[in-house]
């Protein structure tokens, strides 16, 4: 197995916001990282990985994920990491794109509750998924969770299309791992290893210890196929991007969807309109409202040339797309032979960097 750093992005927590108990360790009192790597079986399937780490360095927690990887998957080949810059790591930036079919709606999920933390009590993972389950703007759905005696594929290196969450002891000597979510893109497969390591202080959010919950929903959403509201090497965030589960940051206990969740995941799936029939000779009209704010936006773009449709969103200084080939990119100004991206496809979303806020209705 190979493992290889790809884009991600760094984040950067100190550990009085997670709400962390004073511990004579470093690993309890240090700051979380968030890298994503990419595992690469040979002859299997690729695993893409995407780390919460509590360490008091990037090194240091890079050097927790390749432990983790290690006790995860014994025998992995690990290539070096890149060098870091200025403390930084090198590889920052990364987003999950990712949408489930809608055949596969609603998505399930088993839990393995084995060697969960008595700190955790009760049932974190069902109002975790409910969450994204009940945003009356999108048809995304969790089913609900099953019981499972099985491992994340992660852990026993099957790819068997259940997505799983289990519990894993996972070391803490110079970074404590708190959770490791796998997404396998060629089986529709998305697994979550939780740490359940005292060390890791994952509890329901009292007496110090980091929300299950709280982790769970933000997870889910990723699971969903959301990245991060906001990233904060490209940029300020707005009030509401920070206010959002899916902050790149943990901030304390917060177990509700709030406005920009509800926008991302219905962005990604929007509620199929119940229409009457339709004469064929007068179709319905169909017009499709889009509001670009100030900062980074994930919105679906109406098919066509990007250059006509953002003619009438003045505000946007540029949109990227992420596909397998790499990131393409349209910048408001450059020459047409710099920008790769050119044409929106129906459906798809895509990252707009604004400066300002704007709106238009696409007929």
């Amino acid at each position: 197995m190979k493992l290889l750093l790809v884009p991600a992005l760094a984040l950067l927590l100190i550990g009085g916001a997670l709400g962390v108990r004073p511990a004579t360790s470093s690993q309890a009192a240090g700051r979380v990282e968030s890298l994503e790597l990419s595992v690469e079986r040979p002859g299997g399937a690729t695993l893409e990985l995407h780390f919460e780490i509590r360490a008091d360095s990037v090194a240091d927690a890079q050097s927790a994920a390749m432990a983790a990887v290690r006790q995860l998957a014994p025998g992995a080949a690990i290539a070096p990491l890149r060098e870091q810059r200025d403390g930084v790591a090198t590889a920052q930036f990364a987003i999950w794109p990712w949408t489930w079919d809608d055949a596969e709606i609603p998505v399930k999920v088993a839990y393995n509750p084995a060697g969960v933390p008595a700190a955790v009590g009760g049932d974190p993972l069902t109002p975790a998924l409910a969450a994204w389950t009940n945003v009356p703007t999108s048809r995304f759905a969790y089913a609900p969770a099953t019981t499972t005696a099985a491992a994340p594929s992660l852990q026993d290196g099957v790819t068997d299309g259940q997505s799983v969450i289990g519990w894993v002891n996972l070391g803490c000597d110079k970074g404590c791992v708190l959770g490791v979510t796998s997404k396998i893109p060629a089986a529709h497969e998305v697994d979550i290893v939780l740490n359940s390591n005292p060390q890791a202080n994952l509890g329901d959010g009292r007496n110090g210890t980091v929300d299950t919950q709280s982790i769970l929903l933000h997870e889910a959403g990723h699971m969903a196929g959301l990245e991060h509201s906001c990233q904060a090497i490209v940029g300020p965030c707005t009030e509401l991007e920070a206010n959002a589960v899916m902050y790149y940051r943990y901030l304390g206990t917060k177990r509700a969807l709030q406005a920009d969740d509800v926008a991302g995941i219905s962005s990604l799936y929007p509620e199929t309109p119940r229409q009457g029939p339709l004469t064929p000779l007068e179709p319905a009209p169909q017009s499709v409202r889009v509001e670009v704010r100030a900062g980074w936006n994930l919105i679906v773009l109406p098919a066509g040339p990007i250059d006509a449709t953002m003619k009438s969103l003045p505000c946007v200084q540029a949109v990227f797309s992420l596909s397998d080939a790499g990131w393409d990119a349209w910048v408001r100004g450059a020459p047409s032979s710099l920008n790769t991206l050119a044409t929106a496809d129906a459906g798809r979303a895509y990252w707009l960097s604004s400066a300002a806020t704007c709106s238009t209705v696409f007929d």
